[in-house]
């Protein structure tokens, strides 16, 4: 009984939730839909759990708080995203960069950052370069790690 009380709520939120993108053309309101759909069902998933380690995306992440939090892949072509370009580029490298602030402000005391300087992609081991990002953050406010404690593989 339970369960179809929460699957009715869950249909209602929905339908309220399609109104908010009812003025956009198919397929782009569709989709917009599923994806603030899908963050906040990881949202709430999220937010019940007190153990653990949680792994979101920077969307579900937004209005949450962590002690610590890791944000990796930060290479140019991940973050910010290679699609990045054609005439909303400016717009779009903005977007990414706010979302880059929204992920660095999660945590309550402190972030580790993480890339990878070769990563195989498609079976092609690929150079790659530290995300244009990294230097936005001011440097007394970074704490590089120890060569021993950086690990190389291949």
């Amino acid at each position: 009984m339970e369960e179809d009380a929460m699957r009715i709520a869950n249909l209602k939120e929905m339908a309220s939730l399609a109104k908010k993108f009812d003025g956009l053309a198919p397929p782009e309101g569709a989709l917009k839909l599923l994806e603030e759909a899908s963050l906040m069902s990881e949202q709430d998933t999220l937010a019940g759990k007190k153990i653990g380690v949680p792994i979101t995306t920077v969307h579900a992440a937004k209005g949450l708080e962590f002690d610590h939090v890791f944000i990796s892949g930060l290479e140019d072509g991940l973050f910010p995203h290679s699609s990045i370009g054609g005439e909303d580029e400016k717009l779009r490298l903005e977007e990414e960069r706010r979302l880059f602030y929204v992920a660095l402000t999660r945590a309550r005391k402190k972030v580790f950052l993480t890339l990878a300087f070769f990563r195989t992609i498609f079976g092609e081991k690929q150079a790659n370069m530290p995300s244009r990002f990294l230097e936005d953050i001011p440097q007394e406010l970074v704490e590089y790690a120890e060569k021993e404690s950086v690990i190389r593989l291949g």
